[in-house]
């Protein structure tokens, strides 16, 4: 699902974490979205496929201070 269209509107933060190595030919990643929320981001973990708790280490600790940040 694309969900650019109503991006812009998403008031709340917005943390999208993408696996790298989760690639469906003729899909869109979560980019977009993240970069057209007002308080979006994205990250690439690399390492990851579309299962992220198997790569939690790489993301976990981040993703916290994040949302801490972000709410705080």
């Amino acid at each position: 699902m694309d969900l650019s269209a109503p991006a812009p509107q998403i008031a709340c933060p917005l943390l999208v974490i993408d696996g790298g190595q989760d690639v469906i030919p003729g899909v869109t990643n979560g980019e977009p979205p993240a970069r057209l929320a007002p308080h979006g981001r994205y990250v690439t973990l690399p390492h990851g496929d579309h299962l992220l708790g198997n790569a939690r280490p790489g993301w976990q600790a981040m993703a916290a201070d994040w949302i801490s940040g972000a709410l705080g």
